[in-house]
């Protein structure tokens, strides 16, 4: 009997010391968080590790006298972010400063991390205007790497689940797949089995070119082209865990993969119109020869390196064809032909003599008013006549290539018409009747001295001055001049 009662004491002292070691499910601690400094309206709470869950958290809603949120956070939690549903705080872990599984004060700091506001976090209530700083983050002990993604043997987007680095030296990761079958690969990194304690992704260049590893970035993907064996090293002898800068990582192949074969070289010969007094080609896609307008045309030819998208053709005078991008790059020339009117047509063989038709042109009278000093006419879509105020009418018409889309009457002197598009291009002639606010007529007779249309066609003379009475002479001499201003 003496035994058995000694077994039970002895069975009670250790549950009790059990009972006194364990944490008992449901056990939480306070914390008292102020968002006053960010302007919050509302606040949750979200916490992973023991009794996790789902973002953004669970809503606090309690407030003390002082105006402090207060919320229960379940004992062993592994960290929490604070946030309103649209922004957030950086994570309360231990690296960040925060206390966990004791009662603290949390601060959220309008002072931001990556988009992320930080805190700061005390272990005693703070005095009314008592100022606490952030704690500068300290980087985590690298307990050990993994390669996480799809596609490659092992490996899984389940940090902890993928595949470990070998850790060959400080700072340096590496971990080797072998017979990859050609495909597509994707990858990132994760240490200590989660996502927060180190994140890196990146953009791949090329198999074995060191390549920035980005912090919490987007996926690495790369392309393998034949079967090989990959080798993937993270580099974090240079990595700043404060500015989350200097990482690199790399991709290897264990066979050479195929170099994009240059791009040949293709001989664009321009046939362009008689009047265009010079001929450039500008391409795009890359600009091989340089910005706009390009190189200029010397001998009918010019050779340009045969990657771009597509060409243009023009005369830097505002006259050009619209983007040529139907040239078949694999040839080694390809003849342009351009008509006045700016369309073109492509040949891979030499046309011979071929002479673009040429675009008639139409006589444009100009009747403006007397107040205005000088006269102007400018074409567009294109510019048959130069960049804008255009050409100068000396004695009161121009002839035009008759293939704009419209043209505008201006004095270069802050007077204009609107644009003029209605006007009948098979015409030989047209007459542009312009009144002191910039209101036009078109008509296609000439009119007459008051303005008014005459019923033929013929040339109206106005008799303008009587100069002068010949002395001795017994005549008067009239100046006479056709109406064509």
């Amino acid at each position: 009997m003496k035994k058995l009662l000694v077994a039970i004491l002895a069975l009670a002292l250790c549950l009790s010391v059990f009972a006194a070691g364990a944490v008992a499910a449901g056990e939480t601690y306070t914390i008292h968080i102020d968002v006053s400094e960010v302007g919050w309206e509302n606040l949750n709470v979200y916490y992973w590790g023991a009794g996790s869950c789902s973002w953004p958290g669970d809503a606090a809603t309690e407030k003390d006298s002082d105006g402090w949120y207060t919320f229960e956070v379940p004992v062993g939690a592994q960290g929490l972010v604070l946030n309103n549903g649209s922004t957030q705080t950086i994570d309360l872990n231990t690296n960040n400063g925060m206390l966990l599984d004791q009662e603290c004060w949390i601060i959220v700091k309008e002072e931001q991390d990556g988009g992320k506001h930080k805190f700061a976090c005390s272990a005693t209530k703070p005095a009314e205007g008592e100022e606490i700083k952030p704690v500068d983050p300290t980087a985590p002990a690298i307990e050990y790497m993994e390669v996480v993604g799809s596609g490659l043997e092992g490996i899984t987007w389940t940090p902890g689940s993928s595949v470990r680095m070998e850790n060959p030296s400080d700072g340096i990761f590496t971990a080797t797949f072998t017979s990859v079958p050609a495909g597509d690969y994707v990858i990132k990194f994760a240490a200590n089995g989660n996502w927060s304690d180190y994140n890196f992704g990146g953009t791949f260049a090329a198999f074995g070119e060191a390549t920035d590893a980005a912090w919490n970035s987007s996926d690495i993907t790369f392309t393998v082209a034949e079967t090989c064996d990959i080798t993937i090293t993270l580099d974090l002898t240079g990595f700043d865990y404060t500015s989350k800068t200097g990482a690199k990582f790399t991709v290897a192949s264990g066979v050479a993969q195929p170099e994009p074969e240059p791009a040949g070289t293709i001989n664009v010969h321009v046939i362009a119109p008689a009047e265009w007094v010079e001929v450039y080609v500008y391409t795009f896609n890359p600009e091989q020869n340089g910005t706009w307008p390009g190189t200029k045309v010397e001998n009918g030819v010019i050779a340009v390196t045969a990657n771009f998208e597509g060409l243009i053709v023009n005369n830097n005078s505002g006259n050009q064809t619209a983007n040529i991008t139907t040239i078949d790059l694999t040839k080694t020339d390809v003849w342009v032909v351009v008509a006045a009117d700016c369309s073109y047509t492509l040949h891979y063989e030499d046309p011979g003599d071929v002479t673009p038709d040429p675009v008639a042109n139409i006589r444009v009278h100009v009747i403006a008013p007397e107040s205005w000093a000088e006269v102007y006419v400018y074409t567009f879509n294109p510019q048959n006549n130069g960049n804008w105020p255009g050409t100068k009418v000396e004695f009161g018409y121009l002839d035009i290539p008759a293939n704009f889309e419209g043209l505008i009457v201006n004095n270069n002197n802050g007077t204009q018409t609107a644009d003029i598009k209605d006007i009948d291009l098979t015409a030989e002639e047209v007459w542009i009747t312009v009144a002191e606010d910039g209101s036009y007529t078109i008509s296609y007779k000439a009119p007459d001295a008051g303005g008014n249309q005459p019923d033929t066609g013929d040339t109206t003379i106005i008799v303008s001055t009587l100069l002068a009475l010949l002395a001795g002479a017994g005549m008067v001499t009239v100046i006479a001049r056709k109406k064509e201003l």
